[in-house]
């Protein structure tokens, strides 16, 4: 909700929750390239940079937010994906839900210092199981 604005920000007026089977989500991240070179995963950059360039999915960790937009300890996955598959990534979701007004609602309560009841609204959070070798692609050191 941080990146959005809370559905405010331009272009970013909708926000949509989408679902798709995990065998379909494992096979972008396979394909991913982090967007900085992380010296454990990356010990050559150019060889690096020669596959950053060619990848159709590209990850970076960013900082992650509170429903007060204060950063916490965390990290948050970004996952961008090139144009070239897009189209394939369009046939992936199993279901588009659009959640905006719920969003809203969300913003409205923790306007109203109403906390308790906005983060009943958020979706559980829950680890998302993932291989020894999956961790090292993608950069996560524990």
């Amino acid at each position: 909700m941080h990146r959005s604005g809370w559905g405010s920000a331009p272009g970013q007026e909708h926000i949509l929750a989408i679902e798709l089977r995990r065998s379909d989500w494992d096979q972008l991240l396979s394909k991913a390239i982090l967007t900085t070179p992380v010296s454990h995963v990356y010990p050559d950059k150019k060889k690096w940079r020669r596959e950053l360039e060619k990848s159709p999915v590209r990850v970076q960790w960013d900082p992650d937010y509170d429903l007060q937009d204060k950063r916490l300890q965390r990290r948050a996955i970004q996952v961008g994906i090139v144009p070239p598959l897009v189209a394939e990534y369009a046939k992936w979701p199993v279901r588009i839900r659009d959640i905006t007004e719920r969003v809203h609602q969300m913003r409205a309560l923790v306007a109203n210092r109403r906390l308790e009841k906005a983060r009943r609204l958020l979706p559980e959070l829950k680890p998302y199981p993932l291989t020894a070798e999956q961790r090292r692609a993608l950069g996560m050191t524990s």
